[in-house]
């Protein structure tokens, strides 16, 4: 009956018009009310596994690269309680509460795959802290090695970096001008604009380090040469489109609850959402049609009854 009830759920997400709270997403599909859904999400379920599942049956991750980074979801009328903190928005300028979340994505160029979610709590983990624990579950559990892995600063911490480079995997990443390299500065050993030198990083490693204007990125191969860390550097960008797919189309910002496991098996089951809209779009490129996952929720929306892609029945997500 859960899994039931778990399918029901994604085609209400993928249905809704906006609201995606257990109440408006019981408006959309038959014979299941809103406490249905309400219990759903506050059970313990394995929602990561499930997840997984879902990516082994749709697109097992390939050779591809991956991105880490976090992301901030206002909840500007929540009560302040342990996930929802009063923090800076860069997006309105102003202190307001909202959600942390740290998300690791696989991508080859075309598809785009979430894998991995973890919500940052007052009191608990930090956001590296989070990070290293996705890196270790993904290389440890789904035996996956990627051909890189890219991340901003924020994470380019010596837990991290040395795990990555203890796991033999590639890395870039920018790091602040205070870092040193061969017990230097990095900002007083790359007086120029456009210098790069290799040396003993802040944390242990060796790196090649490049200085672009008044920034500076390394990368753990020191053959590399700037044109192809830069490269690398910049396909990260695709995690800032995937955010924002998950906001706007995917319900991520809906979920209502004040328990931490609802908010967990939410997230986890919009990253299916997004999983199953980003299978459909492959598919419509197939056939030589370019459409985005907005205009398969938009023709979605607009059908006179439910819309259930075909993905999503191979899953047996219903029993």
């Amino acid at each position: 009956m859960n899994n039931n009830i778990i399918y029901w759920y994604i085609i209400a997400l993928i249905n809704s018009i906006g609201k995606f709270n257990a109440s408006g997403l019981s408006r959309i599909v038959p014979d299941i009310s809103h406490d249905q859904f309400t219990r759903l999400l506050k059970k313990y379920i394995e929602a990561e596994l499930l997840l997984w599942y879902c990516i082994q049956r749709i697109h097992p991750l390939t050779k591809g690269y991956l991105i880490i980074d976090d992301t901030w979801l206002p909840k500007c009328f929540s009560w302040i309680f342990k996930l929802v903190k009063v923090q800076r928005s860069g997006k309105f300028k102003l202190q307001l509460p909202g959600i942390t979340v740290v998300l690791l994505i696989w991508t080859d160029g075309v598809y785009r795959i979430p894998v991995s979610i973890r919500v940052w709590k007052q009191g608990g983990k930090t956001k590296p802290e989070l990070a290293f624990e996705i890196i270790s579950k993904v290389r440890n559990k789904l035996k996956y090695k990627p051909k890189y892995i890219t991340f901003d600063s924020h994470y380019a911490t010596k837990p991290i970096l040395k795990l990555l480079d203890g796991y033999g995997w590639i890395y870039v990443t920018n790091i602040p001008r205070s870092r040193t390299i061969n017990e230097t500065q990095v900002y007083s050993l790359l007086r120029g604009g456009y210098m790069q030198t290799c040396g003993k990083a802040w944390y242990g490693g060796k790196v090649r380090v490049f200085r672009n204007k008044d920034r500076f990125y390394i990368c753990n191969r020191l053959s590399y040469d700037r044109q192809k860390v830069m490269a690398m550097w910049k396909s990260r960008t695709v995690i800032e489109e995937v955010f924002r797919i998950l906001k706007q189309a995917c319900g991520f910002v809906g979920c209502q609850m004040r328990n931490d496991k609802a908010y967990e098996n939410h997230f986890n089951f919009c990253l299916i959402n997004f999983l199953v809209l980003e299978a459909t779009r492959i598919q419509y490129l197939r056939q030589g049609k370019k459409v985005s996952i907005y205009k398969i929720r938009e023709n979605a929306i607009l059908q006179k009854q439910l819309f259930i892609p075909p993905v999503l029945t191979r899953l047996s997500l219903i029993a």
